[in-house]
């Protein structure tokens, strides 16, 4: 005959009765020594209890050789002192610390240990920050801050920097305090005024106070320095308006533009330029009717840009030489060549280059000068004759799997010239910005060292790229190319912080999440100057990627606006929320934030509040949508049962077991005496028998 003894909501488990055979058997009445607290033994092992005055612990002995009363001692009668009776000793607790009880029967003797420890009463600030002024979207500085933890016994702690955590730690202008907590315990800084964070100033800095063009000429690209009230500064070159004498600009100067003003605004802020407008010049403008020699170009010179060391060339050029109103000379290339041949030696952008003409007239030397505009000198191309290369110094010590490489990664590399033991030395700086006529590359090589097979992903570390040393140390072979000679070189793999990705483009690296989330939260606001860089429109379904290189704690709490679908990569690490850590606005519920992890290695996503830890395989994810239960929590609920019992790892509590994602649960199930299992069921579907 089968009995039902016990039921479980996702656990169902059917236990049939099996009639006891045979007779029953006492207890031998020789046991062991041992030392019980309640019921459980706790012989050789360590009871850990938080310290309260009056606090005491009972413990039983029991078993042994031997008749007689029970013996006990303390090791340390100041921590804990004993009263007994037979059996049974009470340990009254007088301070925190270490102690060993022991009991004792006919030279028998058994012990356990009682660790009590002191307990945090309360935190304080007990000095204020130097600092409580801020711009929204700074960081709390805790410079000057003494926090101290007050335990329920013993002296008071005086806390470092690196024990606590400040919320917020990056602030905004909602905000007029932070809140300090260590174990469990919080204090509060007050007073804290942060002002927004706003454009303070502009400048232009690419054109000088009079900028001299041609009529025609298209209107340049302008570089725009804006500085922030915090000090911070961003170059700009695009999301700005520009206006000449008041009035919106086309693409062109005009000759009316001639003495006007040009303003360049962003974010209410300007500045501007003076225009010096050269009008078109031709064969039939009237010279100058002024009684005085004079010389005017009639047709400017075919080359206007130059490097560094080169000559002037005349070559296009006709220059016209007048008395008053009368012509004198037609001035070609081939006499300009003998008049100005010297070579330009400092870089320039957009200058009026001035020539003077010496000459003859009725006996008498006579002198006029010409202005030719519009002359732009760059910074000098050299050719380097390179025979090998000996070494490269790359920017970064180590580089995340991901990573897409570019010569702006080498901060030097030196060669040597054929027939020379002199080495040279060449920056990347000067490689990017095209100093050298020669071919320069940089690839990334497959794990033999090979030349990858798609040129696409030439420059990516992919995962298979990866090699590991003796040491168990990941790195991966690069290749410098200089024409035809090439060098092969490591670089380790790894990474640190938090990489910041937008449409695959890596656009910032961090050392706290905290500041890449909050970069989030801003960038759809002030998406032209966040992301100028990019020289594309933003597109509603490309992607923010948040990529970790190291275990991350996320310490505030953020609202969402989401206008892009944004990814967090564990990247084989692990991350730590809050339950309430992301909230998604319902104006914008069609965006999704995605936990997910692309690395062969699981990592980790803990909701810290909930105890709750979740294992995320390669290729799985957790999704953050608006109005949806947090991802990755499940519970299990046990009803209660009879004629036997279920015990759970995890321990369930209230009857209620919640783990994360990626967790197993572990039920050990004993049935009563004279019961055995038959069938286990998991939601009402058989899976033993």
């Amino acid at each position: 005959m089968k009995r039902k003894f016990l039921s479980i909501l996702s656990l169902v488990l059917a236990i049939a009765m099996i009639l006891p055979m045979g007779v029953f058997v006492s207890a031998d009445d020789t046991q062991p020594l041992k030392i019980s607290e309640g019921t459980t033994d706790v012989t050789g092992t360590t009871i850990k209890k938080d310290y309260a005055e009056g606090l005491q612990v009972t413990l039983t002995a029991s078993g042994g050789a031997g008749e007689g009363n029970y013996q006990w001692s303390s090791s340390n009668s100041s921590i804990a002192s004993i009263s007994s009776s037979g059996a049974t000793a009470t340990i009254a607790i007088a301070k925190p610390g270490t102690v060993t009880i022991t009991a004792e029967r006919a030279g028998e003797s058994k012990s356990c240990t009682i660790e009590i420890s002191k307990v945090l009463d309360k935190i304080s600030v007990t000095k204020e920050p130097t600092n409580k002024e801020y711009i929204s979207g700074q960081s709390f500085d805790t410079t000057g801050m003494e926090v101290t933890a007050h335990y329920n016994y013993g002296n008071d702690v005086i806390l470092s920097s690196s024990d606590y955590t400040v919320e917020p730690s990056v602030l905004s202008v909602a905000d007029t305090s932070v809140t300090v907590k260590y174990g469990g315990k919080e204090a509060t800084v007050t007073g804290i005024k942060v002002s927004e964070k706003v454009v303070n100033s502009v400048k232009i800095t690419n054109l000088s106070s009079t900028a001299k063009f041609n009529e025609g000429d298209a209107i340049p690209k302008i570089e725009l320095e804006v500085t922030y009230n915090d000090g911070s500064k961003l170059t700009m070159t695009s999301g700005y308006t520009v206006t000449i004498g008041g009035a919106a600009a086309g693409s062109t100067f005009k000759a009316t533009d001639n003495g006007k003003t040009m303003t360049v605004t962003y974010s209410g802020k300007s500045d501007s330029v003076t225009l010096s407008i050269a009008p078109k010049q031709t064969e039939t403008e009237t010279p100058s009717t002024e009684d005085k020699f004079t010389a005017k170009v009639i047709k400017n010179p075919t080359k206007t840009t130059y490097k560094v060391g080169e000559t002037f060339d005349p070559t296009g050029m006709t220059v016209y030489v007048y008395k008053n109103s009368t012509k004198l000379y037609t001035l070609t290339a081939s006499e300009l060549k003998s008049i100005y041949i010297d070579p330009f030696t400092t870089v320039l952008s957009n200058t009026t280059l001035t020539i003077t003409y010496t000459f003859t007239y009725e006996g008498t030397t006579r002198q006029v000068s010409f202005p030719v505009p519009g002359i732009n000198v760059e910074a000098a191309t050299e050719t380097l004759s390179v025979y090998e290369i000996i070494a490269v110094e790359m920017e970064e010590k180590s580089y995340p799997v991901g990573y897409t490489f570019n010569l702006s990664d080498i901060d030097y590399f030196y060669y040597r010239e054929r027939n020379s033991t002199t080495s040279y030395k060449i920056y990347g700086y000067d490689i990017i910005n095209k100093k050298y006529s020669n071919s320069i590359s940089l690839e990334v090589l497959d794990s033999k060292g090979n030349p990858k097979t798609s040129y696409r992903y030439a420059s990516i570390i992919e995962e298979d790229d990866v090699q590991t040393d003796s040491k168990g140390n990941e790195y991966v072979t690069l290749l410098l190319t200089v024409d035809s000679v090439k060098y092969k070189f490591n670089v380790d793999v790894g990474s640190s912080g938090v990489y910041y990705y937008y449409d695959n483009n890596l656009i910032a690296i961090y050392d706290d999440i905290d500041d890449a989330l909050l970069y989030t939260t801003k960038q759809d606001e002030h998406i032209s100057e966040l992301f100028f860089d990019l020289e594309k429109d933003v597109e509603d379904d490309e992607e923010i990627l948040i990529k970790l290189g190291e275990d991350q704690k996320i310490s505030s709490s953020f609202t969402l606006g989401l206008n892009h679908n944004v990814k967090i990569d564990l990247n084989g690490h692990t991350l730590t929320f809050y339950t309430d850590t992301v909230d998604i606005t319902k104006a914008n519920d069609d965006y999704t934030l995605t936990i997910t992890n692309t690395y062969s290695t699981a990592g980790k996503f803990i909701y810290y509040d909930k105890e709750v830890t979740m294992t995320v395989a390669k290729n799985e994810k957790l999704v953050f949508e608006y109005d949806k239960d947090i991802p990755g929590i499940y519970t299990v609920t046990l009803d209660d049962g009879s004629h036997g019992s279920v015990v759970t790892t995890p321990k369930a509590s209230d009857d209620e077991i919640t783990v994360g994602h990626g967790t197993d649960i572990k039920f050990t199930i004993t049935p009563a005496s004279g019961y055995t299992v038959n069938t286990i069921k998991a939601d009402s579907k058989t899976v033993s028998s």
